[in-house]
């Protein structure tokens, strides 16, 4: 888990290299520019933390789902098919530089959350189902 965790801060911080292209779009891949998926990304990484911080692990239930099962076989999430929830949509909100560091400090502070959570605290996504720690 130790080494799960510092893969998952690496990776935000990586997402430093994008914060000045925030503005630009391409609209073929996405109707909203880079600084959208950042902030969206941040923010996801957040909120299922916090879901999970608030679960209570006696109650997960495991179940199969084909499509969470394509996705982690996978490792990718499919483009377009869901429209995001509004805590973790950032369309009216004005992305700069200092939003994108503060999003990115906040989702980090989570991160080290991990670490004290039960494998069985949980979130429920409302596609693929429970998702626990582990």
């Amino acid at each position: 888990m130790e080494s799960i965790i510092s893969d998952l801060k690496s990776q935000l911080v990586d997402f430093k290299v994008y914060f000045f292209q925030h503005n630009k779009q391409n609209t073929n891949v996405s109707t909203v520019d880079v600084g959208w998926h950042l902030i969206h990304s941040f923010k996801v990484v957040r909120h299922i933390i916090e879901a999970l911080e608030n679960s209570d692990s006696t109650t997960y239930k495991k179940s199969f789902k084909m499509i969470r099962f394509m996705m982690f076989l996978s490792g990718k999430i499919p483009r377009g098919k869901a429209k995001a929830p509004k805590v973790v949509d950032v369309s009216s909100q004005d992305i700069t530089l200092e939003v994108l560091e503060h999003e990115l400090d906040m989702a980090l502070s989570k991160v080290a959350i991990l670490e004290t959570l039960d494998v069985n605290a949980f979130f429920e996504h409302p596609v693929i189902g429970n998702v626990n720690t582990k």
